[in-house]
């Protein structure tokens, strides 16, 4: 025991706390500056004053045994962290002959270990500061690590955020860049409905005048002719009746050709509005491709909730851009058919069979229901439609 108390002082001594595996701890390098005075024993030395001394010497062995253990424990922690147990082994080789010499020294100055009790209390005291000092210093350096990365943690965060942010604005843009152009194409349509209403109203209003002014003309001229006697009457009759052919044969002719040059301005407008269908059509279909390219790269990042989320946005999107292409279409054939019966109405001459059905067609009617089928057979006067003839898009959406 006492060798082991001389070891521990002269270890303090040395700035060292020689542990089971040869390692110290290293206390302050001023401590090493101890003198040491020898007390001389006395042959007054009491009693009291040897169990004051070993109750020391058990206090230190109790030290040394907890210090032991400790050296140990920490070896055992630094094994288990992976060090390698060759440099181990070399360090514990060393520190056996470093304990060895150590000992042997320790031999030498076993007498001066009582003296220096109170020194070994205060270098253990100084040694227990330097522990916390140690382990506060740790701590800070743990706090500001843990700071560091929850920063780091914080920036990656917001920067993920920010990036979703943007791709979420730039989704957004492009939408509502769509949501413009559609507009704006809705617009251009109206604006060419209106353009073409307000020519039909015109040409009807200029067709009700000459109508009216006909229909007045031979209503001066049948109010003359009833004047005169029952057969100058009816001569008068067919000879208005057939001047009315002879003009409306004139007439028919003039408005046909008018309308072939209609029809084929209109036939040159419909195969310049059937390219440009088609360009749109083959660009749109390659801005849906690459679109769907781009969810598609897109969806695969986010979470598998928002992926079924944007897919069934695109989806709903998709479906209805096919029913307004679907009805844009249905009018545009609703329209082709028209002309195409307008064209027909149009055309001379006609076969006499043909001929004869549009006699007993209009003969049937009045004047006015006959000028006014006439108009409509011809084009002339558009129908409007009926509420239940219209299209919703919806309908197609459905389907």
């Amino acid at each position: 025991m006492k060798l082991n108390q001389a070891a521990l002082l002269l270890s303090v001594i040395s700035g060292a706390t020689i542990g089971a595996n040869g390692l110290s701890t290293f206390l302050p390098r001023n401590t090493r500056t101890l003198s040491f005075t020898r007390l001389s024993a006395t042959p007054e030395a009491t009693s009291e004053d040897k169990k004051v001394s070993d109750e020391d010497e058990k206090a230190n062995e109790k030290k040394v045994a907890d210090l032991q253990k400790a050296a140990k424990a920490k070896a055992k922690k630094t094994e288990s962290a992976g060090f390698d147990k060759k440099q181990a082994a070399q360090k514990k080789k060393a520190a056996d002959k470093k304990k060895a010499k150590t000992e042997k020294a320790a031999k030498a100055a076993a007498v001066k270990a009582e003296e220096e009790a109170a020194v070994l209390k205060a270098e253990e005291e100084s040694q227990i500061a330097a522990e916390k000092e140690a382990a506060r210093v740790k701590a800070e350096e743990e706090a500001k690590i843990k700071a560091a990365e929850e920063e780091a943690a914080k920036i990656k965060a917001e920067e993920e955020a920010a990036r979703i942010k943007a791709e979420e604005e730039e989704a957004a843009r492009i939408k509502a860049e769509e949501e413009a152009k559609i507009a704006a194409e809705k617009e251009a349509a109206k604006i060419k409905a209106k353009r073409e209403e307000a020519a039909r109203v015109k040409a009807e209003e200029e067709e009700a005048a000459r109508v009216k002014a006909e229909e007045q003309e031979a209503a001066r001229v049948k109010a003359e002719e009833e004047a005169k006697i029952a057969a100058e009457k009816e001569a008068a009759k067919i000879k208005a009746e057939e001047e009315a052919k002879i003009a409306a044969e004139k007439e028919a002719a003039r408005i046909k050709a008018e309308e072939e040059a209609r029809v084929k301005a209109e036939e040159d407008a419909r195969i310049a509005a059937e390219k440009e269908a088609a360009r749109i059509k083959a660009e749109e279909e390659a801005r849906i491709k690459a679109e769907e390219e781009a969810e598609r790269a897109r969806l695969r990042a986010i979470s598998a909730e928002a992926e079924a989320k944007q897919r069934s946005i695109l989806g709903e999107r998709l479906q209805r851009e096919a029913a307004e292409r679907a009805v844009i279409k249905a009018r545009i054939e609703a329209e082709a058919a028209r002309k195409a019966a307008i064209a027909e109405a149009r055309k001379q001459p006609k076969p006499a069979d043909v001929e004869k059905n549009l006699a007993d067609k209009y003969g049937a009617m009045g004047n006015e229901e006959r000028a006014f089928s006439i108009l409509v057979d011809l084009g002339i006067v558009e129908l409007s439609l009926e509420p239940e003839d219209t299209v919703d898009p919806d309908d197609f959406a459905a389907n």
